[in-house]
């Protein structure tokens, strides 16, 4: 933990190791949160004018897969911090709508699209912004994403998309950050 707050501070890059079973995922977790905590506190005291969220840090956790990724969100919830998190996925993961959502990648792309302007549009989409208010900050994985969703019927896609620019943790697999495509889609800018 001493080696991610010095990095962090000091706005450098740390490459850490250690073996399974020693807590590196809450170790990462409290010691990052932490030190988003003090920087965020020194934004709140500083003048209301000086912009919206303007140079206000954001951590993004990455692993190779969503299922990886469920695991750090269940450790982030057993934490005393309480950070605004979202967790980034592809239409593949999150869409909803049953009548789209038997598509896949670029099938179910086309679809989502098309269901959005048709003369019966995606009720899931229409909701979008219901998501963006209503949607929990906690750290939800896929399957909780959909419950919610489903149970107030917004699109999970979209709200996760706009819930980025506000959130404190973002959750994604490696190759979402490695995408310039898929940072510039999301707004993820490092």
């Amino acid at each position: 933990m001493t080696k991610v707050l010095d990095a962090v501070m000091r706005g450098e890059n740390a490459l850490l190791e250690s073996p399974t079973g020693t807590g590196k995922t809450l170790s990462l977790l409290c010691s990052s949160l932490a030190w988003l905590a003090a920087e965020r506190s020194k934004f709140a005291q500083g003048p209301s004018d000086s912009g919206p969220k303007a140079g206000v840090p954001k951590i993004i956790y990455c692993s190779r897969t969503h299922s990886q990724l469920a695991q750090v969100q269940k450790e982030a919830k057993n934490t005393v911090f309480k950070p605004r998190t979202v967790l980034i996925a592809s239409r593949d993961h999150l869409c909803v709508n049953p009548t789209i959502n038997v598509n896949k990648g670029f099938a179910l792309n086309a679809a989502c699209s098309a269901a959005q302007k048709g003369v019966n549009p995606c009720m899931y989409f229409t909701n979008r912004e219901r998501g963006t208010t209503d949607m929990s900050w906690d750290p939800m994985d896929i399957e909780e994403i959909h419950r919610e969703a489903i149970r107030h019927a917004y699109c999970p896609y979209y709200a996760t998309k706009d819930r980025v620019a506000g959130a404190d943790l973002v959750f994604m697999p490696y190759n979402y950050l490695i995408d310039e495509k898929i940072r510039e889609n999301y707004g993820i800018d490092y």
